[in-house]
């Protein structure tokens, strides 16, 4: 089967096949990754197998940089955001308690508040 990018990245499982080609690249990672996926599916007894082709001096050759770099700044990005959850997790864990007890009593106040209120109106 030959599926352009815009189709076999939308809504295909397509687990009968094992090898994919690129052929066309595009900007995006995430649409060739998304597209390579649809092989790679629960059920798929065999290996799968990407094959990227690349044209030397032509345009795809910038865009494989370019695709390189973008892979790269959303790695980044997501490792960042893993130290930084970790820091604040090691920073805030001796209160998490006392968040908890703070939480809990401003919910029985706010409780307290519509039971009154209900009780004044309904009453009056």
């Amino acid at each position: 089967m030959l599926l352009s990018l815009q189709a076999g990245g939308v809504g295909l499982n397509l687990i009968g096949g094992n090898h994919v080609f690129l052929l066309d690249l595009h900007w995006n990672p995430a649409l060739e990754l998304q597209a390579a996926d649809r092989c790679h599916r629960v059920g798929q007894p065999r290996d799968v197998y990407i094959h990227k082709f690349v044209c030397t001096g032509t345009v795809e050759e910038r865009i494989l940089q370019l695709q390189t770099k973008k892979l790269e700044l959303a790695k980044n990005v997501l490792e960042g955001c893993d130290l930084l959850l970790l820091v604040l997790f090691h920073l805030f864990y001796p209160f998490m308690f006392c968040f908890v007890v703070v939480v809990l009593l401003l919910f029985f106040c706010c409780c307290v508040v519509v039971v009154v209120f209900c009780l004044l109106v309904f009453v009056v």
